[in-house]
This record gives structure tokens, C-alpha cells and sequence, in this order.
């Protein structure tokens, strides 16, 4: 299944317009971990730049079915 990884606030989303193949949802969460593992490693700020944003895994139709606070956890 493709999944897309969106950030999201109250007032802005940057969409994942690619997505990536998985082939469980616990894979989208691992993946997920993995990109704001990485994020944070790029720039040490990352955590007060991305207070109130989240990173909603969705499916192709939309639906979600993972979302992390960037400043926060696993809902």
C-alpha cells in the first residue's frame, strides 16, 4: 500500500504528494520515526521550529492512520 506523510498545523500542511510503498502499517510507523529522527539530526532547532506541527500518515483515499506530534508523541 502507498502511504504519504503530511505536516500539518492549525493552519498549514506541506503534503506528501509521493508517498511511499509499505507493505504493514507498522512500517509506516517505523518510517515515520526514521524521518523525524532525521529531521532532527539535520537542524538541532527542529524541535522549537515544529511546536504545534504534526505528521499525519495517510492512505491514498485520505484516511489516517498514524499521526506524531513533532513536539509531542504517537496518537
Amino acid at each position: 500500500m502507498r502511504l504519504y506523510f503530511h505536516l500539518v498545523t492549525s493552519r498549514d500542511t506541506i503534503q506528501d504528494l509521493e508517498g511511499i510503498e509499505v507493505t504493514h502499517l507498522g512500517q509506516a510507523q517505523t518510517e515515520a520515526l526514521q524521518l523525524l529522527a532525521e529531521m532532527r539530526q539535520e537542524d538541532s532547532s527542529a524541535p522549537q521550529d515544529w511546536s504545534g506541527w504534526t505528521l499525519r500518515v495517510t492512505e491514498g483515499s485520505g484516511r489516517v492512520v498514524l499521526s506524531l506530534d513533532l513536539d509531542g508523541g504517537v496518537h
